[in-house]
């Protein structure tokens, strides 16, 4: 039976926008259009967002605007409790608290950002070559991990602090060395998942470099686990700081972090508990904004959860 010949009379042109019309279709959207969409539902995200944005307002804006210095001495208004004045009181040498501890953010979250973004680029390129390459190379170098993970980052950060001397070149050296080991373990799993798939065999094929492949194909295309993942070190980093500089091996005076003033508030913890909340305060929110973003942007970026 010979097949029915197709003539024009069996086609029917549709209208324009008819596509459109139909129930069950939703205009395209990119990975990161709908990455957003996703993370704007989440509201404790964007309340973390909201709370970083406005801490960094304060930290760059405040102390310019008061008329107060984060080390101006005045023992006149010493330990005074806080005030339409002085909104979190004065310490012990009558400084104002609030604008201590705005300049405090300033250090402790450039210092958490410094850590995120330097981590963040060794641990790429670091577990990025260890995962492409693999074999010899992914052995050696995650030996070394392995060897940088069993030994105790306190350790580390000591050592450098007596050859370097307490400061904050020496802290951020000493948080640098090993927070990117997470980004570069993340990095490496991604790239092993999708250095055999069909886009990088193609780019293979048609004679692509390897840093070409592994820079423009495969990392790219890992870029979502590898931004939660620095979105978690900055809040490690930060605490890391405060902790350092509360045991007094950290930021030094007249240089002012919240671990510097959580640490200057110990003496006078029972006759004036207020200097200690203040820089407390500003620790947790920071943590509970950060872990909030990390979250969100967690659940934003996995393709598994779009609708």
């Amino acid at each position: 039976m010979e097949p029915m010949p197709l003539t024009a009379d069996l086609f029917q042109p549709l209208e324009a926008g008819a596509f459109q019309d139909e129930a069950g279709l939703r205009p395209s959207r990119s990975y990161w259009q709908d990455a957003w969409e996703r993370l704007k539902r989440d509201r404790l995200a964007i309340l973390g967002l909201l709370i970083l944005v406005i801490l960094a307002l304060l930290a760059i804006f405040g102390p310019m605007l008061s008329s107060y210095s984060y080390d101006g001495q005045d023992f006149a208004l010493q330990n005074q409790w806080p005030s339409l004045q002085h909104w979190c009181g004065t310490d012990r040498f009558g400084r104002d608290i609030f604008i201590r501890v705005l300049y405090g953010a300033r250090i402790s979250l450039s210092i958490g950002l410094v850590t995120a973004i330097v981590s963040s680029v060794i641990g790429v390129i670091y577990g990025g070559v260890s995962g492409y390459f693999g074999g010899r190379v992914d052995m050696v170098l995650m030996r070394i991990v392995d060897i940088l993970i069993g030994v105790p980052s306190l350790l580390y950060i000591i050592l450098i602090m007596m050859f370097l001397g307490p400061n904050l070149q020496s802290i951020l050296i000493a948080l640098c060395l090993t927070a990117w080991i997470g980004t570069a373990r993340i990095a490496r799993s991604q790239v092993l998942t999708l250095k055999n798939q069909e886009f990088s065999l193609a780019a293979k094929a048609i004679g692509s470099s390897d840093a070409r492949i592994l820079f423009r194909h495969l990392i790219p295309n890992s870029i979502g686990p590898l931004i939660v993942t620095v979105t978690f070190i900055i809040p490690t980093a930060i605490f890391s700081e405060a902790f350092l500089s509360f045991l007094g091996i950290g930021i030094q005076v007249p240089m002012a972090s919240w671990g510097t003033l959580a640490s200057e508030a110990i003496p006078t913890l029972f006759s004036d508990p207020y200097q200690m909340l203040a820089p407390t305060f500003a620790i947790s929110i920071s943590m509970f904004a950060l872990n909030f973003v990390g979250d969100g942007l967690r659940d934003a970026l996995d393709p598994r959860l779009k609708k």
